[in-house]
């Protein structure tokens, strides 16, 4: 098949930009190398929607966080993957920090923010009673939220896929075939070319423009096409999770943010947990999500200089996540330079999340430039429905309720598959019956939370494991984890 538009990547930028184009007549295609979406940076990430106050007034970072800020309400409204606008502090534990809390204040006017604050120890105590007696003050966003930033993008996917866009998993993408017989150059993505044929591990794909969104492999993608103008160079940071209800804290707490970023931050989760984390450094492979037993260390110390009650014995699992960084520090949203049709969305780190609405918005009026021009599709549905309700919308079992959904046989619809945060068989199947589909123990993790409670899976892998053989004809033993 032919397509419009094939979008190379499957995290939060490129099921943003998918879910955008499925709104207008043309046809849409998704690649994604691993068996799943939202595998890669998008789901180890802190899950903060950023205010956008700290971003450098003028770049593309401080316009498409501020602009994405906005726009999370009514995709969350449309795709219910669960948004909490907590607010956030940045805390300052000196007059030296005072003042730089005051010029990211000043930052954030320059960038469009609204209703920040400039509080003082004082007060700031008495929002976050937990927090260090040291505090001098701190900046109040209260536009700032959380979510699960791995929901987001399967709501993302799901939309997208509802409404017409083919998304294929394990395609891994091994050259593009370009016709440069019309010149080379920065031309409009708009101009007529001959198009492209994308070469994946299964088979050839006909498009007339290429979307970049690759994210730590976006600089291999560009050098298929003859672009060497950016490198991703990736960046790991270390974070640990808390087990749920452990809430010290009620705002996502930022110290002052340094070179190296926004820094160790202690917040809540949109599901009830504690997450601290990351520390910030460069790795040399793409695929090193180790965990770093000295950055634990370190984020934990840093940690307890904002919170220093902190209870680390409530610790249940650790993970390390990586970042698409460039030397240019701020994102890049630019055509190629050798293969007409192709345009890279690269270095989409920290507020990547953030942006990724108004980033989808921006590229889908490039790639479609004449798109209000009767090119919105009159059958194009927004909604998208909820899996799994928040940690506060939920009423859970009391311990002989779950003793007896635990013993129910398999196959009814309310017997409870994990243990830890009570999902029921019924939720598990409607995952299973959704597209993307779940091909892994993961996969289930990531749409249901079966796995994320203090047991870390321990009770709940069998049954799982179970109908995800069901589902796909083969035996438990070949259920893969990952």
């Amino acid at each position: 098949m032919e397509y419009s538009i094939c979008i190379i990547g499957g995290g939060v930028t490129g099921c943003a930009i998918a879910r955008t184009l499925s709104q207008y007549d043309c046809s849409v295609v998704l690649l994604e190398r691993g068996n799943d979406v939202a595998i890669g940076a998008s789901k180890a990430n802190s899950g903060i929607i950023h205010g956008g106050y700290d971003d450098m007034p003028h770049s593309l970072k401080a316009r498409f966080s501020h602009h994405g800020n906005a726009l999370y309400d009514v995709w969350n409204e449309e795709l219910s993957f669960g948004l909490r606008r907590i607010g956030s502090y940045v805390l300052a534990y000196s007059e030296q920090e005072m003042q730089q809390v005051q010029s990211l204040y000043e930052r954030g006017i320059q960038n469009g923010v609204m209703h920040l604050e400039i509080h003082d120890g004082v007060k700031v105590r008495s929002h976050e009673p937990s927090i260090a007696e040291g505090v001098c003050g701190g900046l109040y966003c209260p536009q700032a939220g959380i979510v699960s930033p791995y929901e987001v993008v399967l709501a993302m996917a799901e939309n997208a896929v509802a409404n017409g866009v083919d998304i294929k998993l394990e395609h891994e993408v091994l050259g593009i075939k370009h016709d440069t017989r019309r010149g080379r150059g920065r031309d409009r993505l708009s101009d007529t070319q001959d198009g492209l044929v994308v070469l994946t591990s299964q088979g050839e794909i006909t498009t007339r423009y290429v979307v970049n969104a690759a994210g730590l492999y976006a600089d291999n993608i560009a050098r298929m096409c003859g672009d060497e103008f950016f490198t991703i160079t990736p960046r790991k940071g270390n974070y640990c999770i808390f087990e749920r209800g452990y809430l010290p804290v009620s705002h996502i707490l930022f110290r002052i943010p340094t070179k190296k970023g926004k820094g160790v931050l202690v917040t809540p989760t949109y599901h009830g947990n504690l997450l601290i984390g990351p520390d910030s450094y460069h790795v040399s492979s793409v695929r090193d999500s180790s965990v770093d037993e000295q950055g634990l260390e370190y984020i934990i110390a840093n940690a307890k200089h904002s919170l220093p009650t902190l209870d680390t014995s409530r610790i249940i699992t650790q993970f390390a996540g990586l970042r698409a960084s460039a030397v240019h520090k701020d994102f890049i949203i630019d055509v190629s330079r050798n293969t007409r049709g192709v345009l890279h969305v690269a270095a989409i780190e920290s507020p990547g999340l953030t942006s990724a609405p108004a980033i989808a918005d921006y590229v889908s009026g490039l790639l479609l430039p004449h798109r209000g021009n009767g090119l919105r599709r009159s059958d194009f549905d927004p909604q998208r429905k909820q899996l799994i309700p928040s940690q506060n919308d939920r009423r859970y079992l009391s311990v002989e309720e779950l003793h007896r959904a635990i013993s129910l046989p398999a196959g009814n619809p309310d017997r409870i598959i994990c243990r830890c945060e009570q999902i029921t068989e019924s939720i598990v199947r409607e995952a299973l019956n959704r597209s993307p589909a779940p091909l892994t123990i993961d996969a289930i993790k990531r749409r249901t939370r079966c796995g994320q409670g203090p047991c870390q899976g321990a009770f709940c892998r069998p049954r799982v494991k179970a109908l995800l053989a069901e589902q796909s004809t083969i035996t438990p033993q070949e259920v893969l984890c990952t």
